[in-house]
């Protein structure tokens, strides 16, 4: 994921009408997500399936920040810019499988929950899949799937305040 976005105003400063100054600012943040999991089959059925998975999450989050600010009289300060990385690597243990509801129909999951850089990782998926048969075999899928990372991002060997 990359998302970035910048914001240029104008703001007046002083007494009465003020001077005008502008302020321009910019904020991007790219993130990238890895799961590499391995897994033993425990139940597999006609109708269900159920795999122990283990495996690693890799998480690289880059930040970065930027201000600057322009006014008519001297001395205008120099840009700041901010920057963050972190690099978290993390074990993790859970279920994964699917249910068949008949032949067309099947809900596939997975949860797992894990730590190391990060205090604790945890992940639900769940969704419903369709196949449709024919001259060629496809499928539809509908999914949710939400994990979450909890972890302090603040190390002072990573942070870099330029001018």
């Amino acid at each position: 994921m990359d998302v970035r976005g910048s914001k240029n105003t104008t703001i007046n400063v002083g007494p009465g009408a003020g001077l005008p100054v502008s302020v321009s600012g910019h904020l991007g943040l790219k993130t990238w997500l890895v799961t590499d999991i391995f897994g033993y089959d425990v139940v597999q059925t006609d109708q269900a399936r159920l795999a122990l998975i283990g495996g690693v999450h890799y998480l690289t989050l880059d930040a970065d920040t930027s201000l600057s600010i322009n006014g008519p009289l001297p001395p205008t300060p120099p840009p700041a810019y901010l920057s963050e990385s972190v690099d978290l690597w993390d074990g993790i243990v859970g279920i994964k499988g699917a249910f068949m509801l008949n032949k067309n129909w099947y809900i596939p999951y997975s949860a797992d929950i894990g730590a190391g850089d990060s205090k604790m990782t945890w992940q639900l998926y769940a969704g419903i899949v369709r196949c449709f048969t024919g001259a060629t075999s496809s499928w539809a899928t509908g999914i949710w799937n939400t994990i979450r990372m909890m972890t302090s991002f603040y190390r002072t060997s990573n942070r870099s305040i330029k001018p």
